[in-house]
């Protein structure tokens, strides 16, 4: 009998143990779909398992946010929530209620998500006026496993909310600097003939001023191509004879909003020690023979944080995005012809 027992004794746990990973003891099923898309006033449901369930879990994508509200068994609400990310729609371990159905909305986009069954759950499109998938998934949590759904809720035909850039505003104390110094040889000029060869250089399109505004969030926007963009200040800086520190400020320096690289002509009030930005230096050449131009241009780099004010054409109502401008402004340089070999 032991040597039997012996025998079955291994056979026996290896079955247990091969039958708890094969789910033998617990009723394991993944949901019915993974990757869910929702077309424009559509519906897709989905099912799953509820044995063990602790909580689901509805998270938004690409800095998305919704206000969401939920409604109990009975179809009243039993709360609202701002500006989320995510949201539960079921949690084992809170005092929440049965909850049968979320509506997120913003000003673009709005759908609902609803517990049709006590395994099923069904995704409503009510609308979707950007020009891209808005994305998000839906989190089944166990005691032992975590599930992901996919949802993508598409376009609504039509065409997209349109934004149009009202202005922005500064956090002027969050206006900080560095410098940069520059050499280069931008320009050469080689004589190949017996006669003497004059040119001139002239530094003002080398020491132009760089703007570049960052702003998160802006690129799941389309703005109203016929609208046109807004005249905002930038920092910069302006030499005063009176005072030695170089300093970037808001001087009432202006320029009109962009999306790309702005590159605009530095004004000659910001050359330390006076002068200008503009002037020829000119050289002349012997026959076979060759002169570089030396430039030299030191920068200020001035940053400063701030909120961009855009209008939604649809509602006229007002969506902030936070932005970073950098300025890279010559503030000196220096020119000097030299000579090169003319083989280079």
């Amino acid at each position: 009998m032991k040597t039997l027992l012996s025998r079955i004794l291994p056979i026996l746990i290896t079955m247990i143990i091969t039958g708890c990973n094969n789910d033998i003891f617990i009723d394991d099923k993944h949901p019915s779909i993974t990757e869910i898309e929702i077309p424009d006033q559509g519906n897709k449901s989905i099912t799953f398992q509820t044995s063990q369930l602790k909580s689901i879990e509805i998270a938004f994508y690409n800095d998305a946010t919704f206000d969401c509200t939920l409604f109990d068994h009975t179809g009243d609400i039993y709360n609202k929530y701002d500006d989320r990310d995510y949201i539960y729609l079921y949690e084992i371990s809170s005092s929440m209620p049965q909850i049968t159905r979320m509506l997120a909305e913003n000003d673009d986009v709005a759908f609902e998500v609803t517990r049709t069954g006590e395994n099923e759950l069904t995704i409503s499109s009510i609308r979707n006026m950007t020009d891209y998938n808005v994305r998000g998934s839906i989190m089944l949590s166990y005691t032992y496993k975590e599930e992901f759904i996919a949802f993508s809720i598409l376009p609504s035909p039509g065409g997209p909310t349109l934004y149009s850039i009202k202005g922005l505003s500064y956090n002027k104390s969050s206006l900080s600097q560095g410098f940069s110094d520059e050499q280069s040889t931008p320009f050469r000029i080689i004589n190949e003939t017996q006669s003497v060869t004059k040119q001139v250089f002239n530094p003002q399109q080398h020491c132009t001023t760089m703007v570049i505004f960052n702003t998160n969030g802006m690129d799941r926007l389309k703005l109203d191509p016929d609208a046109e963009m807004p005249v905002v200040e930038i920092p910069s800086y302006i030499h005063r004879d009176d005072v030695e520190e170089i300093a970037g400020g808001f001087n009432g320096r202006e320029i009109q909003f962009s999306r790309e690289i702005i590159v605009i002509d530095t004004p000659d009030n910001a050359l330390i020690g006076g002068g200008s930005f503009n002037v020829d230096y000119p050289v002349e050449v012997p026959p076979m023979s060759a002169r570089e131009i030396n430039l030299s241009i030191n920068r200020i780099i001035m940053r400063a944080n701030g909120e961009l004010t855009l209008v939604n054409n649809r509602n006229d109502k007002e969506l902030k995005l936070p932005f970073v401008v950098t300025v890279m402004q010559p503030y000196n340089y220096s020119c000097k012809w030299e000579e090169a070999t003319i083989d280079e």
